[in-house]
């Protein structure tokens, strides 16, 4: 046997790859304390209320996506930090989608070259970064892969279990991410829309009467899946909704607040002008152009730039059905390429395309787009069938293939270094939230347990272990909003706008007992600094 025949196996780099994701869930693990910020201000913070105090008010907001800290919650009951769960959920999500990627990737290519699109995902630093910190992506990428698997497999051939677990994945992806709803909703409408197309040529009224059949049996099952969440919502907002953000727009479309009626310590639904205000920095309302340039760079960076750059070039021969002589490559792409369109591809688009415009219509971050990724992942691979094949045609003189899996290994090793060095910055955030802790004494009032901080440095005060003042709760009630106004102190970094017009509304003055003055600054009112 040749020594390197291992390489032309898909287990070798199926192996890698799941070696490779549970190593870095490990050093996340064990020596990571580097929280993105809405990980300590909502989703640990959630689950560490939830686990520790019974306050299970911020893991079920109405406004808040609920899966990953629903799930984080036994882990941390379990004895583990609350972030390190939502550490090990996020990262347990984004391993498994290997197994549906895997399979979406030899829907189109060979097993061998499907393989290898899995090691290119695994390794890709955003989704190493993203996934293994505690942010809410890789369970949603999970479900939006298993869904767009299903629906093609749905329009191959129709069974009970396959309509079963296509409910149950859209219904994990309306869970994951408050858009996961609206996502699931277009994949239920595409599927007898695939079953159209696929049978354009040969149709009946009875294929017709088993895809509207198998449609509504999914959607009924899907909706029943969400049922629990919807009814604590109707329960607390007044909405039967996933997530409260869905409200203003289901006023301005169907006027849903004649019909409903907020309990009385709810506040009433914002309109859209209010709800865009929120997200814009001029607080001006909706800016198309500032709008449409994050969401251009969000697609971009998201998709991660290589593989966008990548599948660009892959896609021009599948659309044009470019005539090549493949006398080389082994991997299956030409018969890709002399395929041409297929309406799985118009799927991919569009998917991605809606995508786009919920984030425009919205607000965008660039972790946001990492669901393109693995699609993007299918056309980089024919790009890269290509340049190995004209590498190949090379003289052998040039050794250019060897010379090629050396930059290759490169790119991997700086790939995983730059989604691991993350895991090791933000000890200072660390060390400071633990000095907080150690000085609860001088903060806390006399008759209370906690100490309640103004949160304007998550990193920090979730370390604290102190009670949030202003809350991570995106439906937050009258009698809640009312309390923010009640805080021990207040912390924020150095570089804080804000700090001047926060002293001069609550009489703070500056707390400098600590040895962390070059990251943070802590504000005491003076009331209760002069009875310390």
């Amino acid at each position: 046997m040749n020594r390197i025949d291992f390489l032309k196996k898909p287990a070798f780099y199926l192996f890698t790859a799941f070696l490779f994701g549970i190593s870095s869930i490990l050093i996340y693990l064990f020596f990571s304390v580097n929280l993105y910020r809405d990980t300590a201000y909502c989703y640990a913070y959630a689950v560490q209320e939830a686990a520790k105090y019974g306050n299970w008010s911020y893991v079920l907001d109405p406004g808040l996506p609920v899966l990953n800290m629903f799930l984080g919650v036994p882990l941390a009951k379990a004895g583990l930090e609350a972030f390190q769960a939502l550490f090990i959920i996020g990262g347990v999500f984004w391993i498994c989608t290997l197994f549906p990627l895997y399979a979406l990737l030899k829907r189109f290519i060979s097993p061998l070259a499907a393989s290898f699109g899995c090691l290119m995902f695994i390794f890709t630093p955003k989704l190493i970064r993203f996934s293994c910190s505690g942010l809410l992506e890789s369970s949603r990428n999970f479900f939006f892969l298993s869904s767009m698997l299903l629906l093609f497999h749905l329009s191959d051939k129709k069974t009970t279990g396959k309509i079963l677990l296509f409910a149950l994945s859209l219904a994990g992806l309306a869970l994951a991410r408050a858009e996961g709803f609206i996502i699931s909703c277009f994949f239920l409408l595409l599927m007898p829309c695939s079953d159209f197309w696929n049978m354009r040529q040969n149709q009946s009224w009875r294929k017709i009467k088993v895809s509207f059949l198998c449609f509504c049996s999914a959607g009924f099952m899907f909706l029943l899946f969400l049922v629990p969440k919807t009814v604590y919502n109707y329960q607390k907002t007044g909405y039967f909704t996933l997530d409260t953000r869905f409200n203003p727009y289901l006023n301005a479309v169907f006027h849903l607040d004649r019909y409903c009626t907020p309990p009385p310590d709810f506040p009433a639904v914002q309109t859209l002008s209010q709800s865009s205000a929120n997200h814009s920095s001029t607080a001006t309302g909706f800016n198309w152009t500032k709008n449409l340039k994050e969401s251009f760079s969000g697609l971009f960076r998201g998709a991660y730039e290589p593989y966008f750059i990548l599948a660009l070039l892959g896609l021009l021969p599948v659309i044009a059905r470019w005539k090549y002589p493949w006398k080389i490559l082994h991997v299956e792409i030409p018969h890709m390429v002399s395929d041409g369109w297929r309406w799985e591809y118009t799927v991919m688009v569009v998917m991605t395309g809606l995508h786009f415009a919920i984030y425009f219509c919205d607000c965008s971050a660039y972790r946001y787009y990492t669901f393109s990724v693995p699609i993007m992942i299918l056309w980089s691979l024919v790009a890269l069938g290509l340049l190995w094949d004209a590498v190949r045609s090379l003289p052998v003189g040039w050794h250019i293939p060897e010379c090629l899996v050396i930059a290759v290994l490169l790119l991997f090793f700086f790939q995983s270094y730059n989604g691991l060095s993350f895991a090791f910055q933000g000890k200072k955030s660390c060390e400071a939230g633990k000095f907080l802790q150690k000085h609860q004494s001088d903060f806390l009032k006399s008759g209370t347990k906690r100490v309640r901080v103004f949160n304007l440095s998550p990193e920090i005060c979730y370390f604290s272990g102190f009670e949030y003042a202003n809350s991570s709760l995106n439906s937050k009630s009258i009698s809640l909003q009312k309390r923010e106004n009640d805080f021990d102190l207040l912390v924020c970094e150095n570089s804080c706008s804000k700090i001047s017009g926060m002293c001069k509304k609550y009489h703070l003055a500056e707390w400098k007992k600590h040895p962390y003055a070059r990251e943070i600054r802590i504000f005491v009112p003076k009331s209760e600094q002069k009875g310390k």
